[in-house]
């Protein structure tokens, strides 16, 4: 069985709704939660709920651990001290049809809504943190073990470091996502400056084929140009040549012709 779990009077004072229902008794402390939410609209919860946070140990016997009882004037009888009211597991004064005592042990009794004891004494404590200069005030009751306040010193300690711990993972995840953001800026950045080169590359080799087909074409041009200019020298000059052969021709056959008169003029003198 572990050591009993110890609570302060403010730390009761703190569980004081319906919903979240602590009272302190003898010296215990107990949670009363599940009781009202079985008993929830019950009207005998009421004295029950007006105490919600508090100490009600006046309402109980320190020697009995039971409740507070009196002897009734008018029966004479032992009667359970409720002056708030009478309040669940408590018998009626009277015979009574609606009475039913077959719940078991009553809640002040049953250990299972017990949650720890209660410090009769508390004081203050400071731990300061002397790194960060930090300080923090701790109510512990006055008897309270050094291992139990080693520990809420150590759960300070490691609420501190898992703060600590997230802050740093918070700096580590925007450290990441500021990284990634500019790789991928960078890599977009890149992305275009290659397109841009691409484009540019392609647009010059573009112009440079558009100009040396323009250039091929000037070029076939100017040789068509002088193939043109060859065929027609070579037009007059076989021209120029048949037209010299037939002068020369024509000069031949004057000067044959020429040379066949004068033979005849000297054979007609020579007969005559």
């Amino acid at each position: 069985m572990g050591r009993p779990k110890f609570f302060t009077p403010s730390e009761v004072a703190a569980h004081n709704s319906a919903a979240d229902l602590w009272v302190s008794f003898l010296g215990k402390v107990f949670d009363l939660s599940p009781l009202m939410d079985r008993h929830g609209g019950d009207v005998l919860m009421l004295p029950i709920m007006e105490a919600a946070g508090k100490d009600i140990s006046h309402w109980f016997d320190p020697e009995t651990k039971d409740i507070q009882t009196y002897v009734d004037p008018q029966t004479c009888c032992l009667r359970y001290y409720t002056p708030r009211g009478r309040f669940l597991h408590v018998p009626p004064t009277g015979p009574r049809s609606d009475w039913a005592n077959d719940f078991g042990e009553p809640w002040w009794k049953d250990q299972s809504y017990q949650v720890g004891r209660l410090s009769s004494k508390t004081r203050w404590i400071r731990i300061i943190n002397m790194l960060t200069s930090q300080e923090q005030r701790l109510e512990v009751y006055h008897v309270m073990l050094y291992r139990v306040m080693l520990y809420r010193v150590m759960l300070y300690r490691v609420m501190l470091y898992r703060v600590m711990l997230y802050h740093f993972m918070l700096y580590r995840v925007m450290l990441y996502r500021v990284m990634l953001y500019r790789v991928m800026l960078y890599r977009v950045m890149l992305y275009h400056f290659m397109l841009y080169h691409f484009m540019l590359y392609r647009v010059m080799l573009y112009h440079f084929m558009l100009y040396h087909f323009m250039l091929y074409r000037v070029m076939y041009h100017v040789m068509l140009y002088y193939f043109m200019l060859y065929r027609v020298m070579l037009y007059y000059f076989m021209l120029y040549h048949v037209m010299f052969y037939h002068v020369m021709s024509y000069h031949v056959s004057c000067h044959v012709l020429s040379c066949h008169v004068i033979s005849c003029h000297i054979s007609y003198h020579i007969l005559s």
